[in-house]
């Protein structure tokens, strides 16, 4: 087949923007599925993402089309796999933990500010503290479970299995086969 002759490679590429940006991809999707006649979107050549547009794109190169994610994010259709209450829950469990960290903590950050406090101001040795600020507002694991099931299915087209993890520490790009 000739050079001229071959199919041009598609791909999918979505930025992030948490609930609201996930919601706002699947809209747009679906909009301009609905007014490209012939282009399956579950077919592109490669699918990348951010945060929420890295669900997203998974989904999609997973068959989960653009009409589909709509019904389940934009039209609240709860018969679909998704269920979106789960990207609001809080993580009490992660809160939870952090709150029982701090006083392990402060008494760290206090034992060493006591150990040299002509050398070391009171801002520095309290910078431990920082370690009991959680690293979400929400629970995840709703989400992790739901792409395992959507991964794990015998219908998943994109297993990724070909694909090698970069050296990010040497800038180095991912290889799919």
């Amino acid at each position: 087949m000739d050079a001229t002759k071959q199919r041009s490679k598609l791909g999918l590429a979505l930025a992030g923007g948490g609930p609201v940006g996930g919601i706002y991809e699947a809209g747009a999707m679906a909009a301009l599925a609905e007014a490209l006649e012939g282009v399956d979107f579950t077919d592109f050549d490669v699918y990348v993402g951010v945060s929420s547009g890295a669900f997203m794109s998974a989904a999609v190169a997973n068959g989960l089309g653009p009409a589909q994610l709509a019904r389940m994010l934009v039209e609240d259709d709860n018969d679909e796999v998704f269920d979106p209450e789960m990207l609001l829950r809080p993580a009490v469990g992660e809160y939870l933990r952090r709150v029982l960290q701090v006083p392990v903590l402060f008494w760290s950050s206090l034992r060493q500010y006591l150990s040299d406090p002509w050398h070391l101001r009171l801002v520095e040795a309290f910078q431990g503290l920082s370690h009991a600020i959680p690293t979400g507002i929400f629970d995840s694991a709703g989400i992790d479970r739901l792409l395992k099931k959507l991964f794990s299915t015998g219908g998943a087209k994109q297993r990724f299995s070909s694909a090698q993890a970069p050296a990010l520490h040497r800038g180095d790009r991912p290889r799919y086969r």
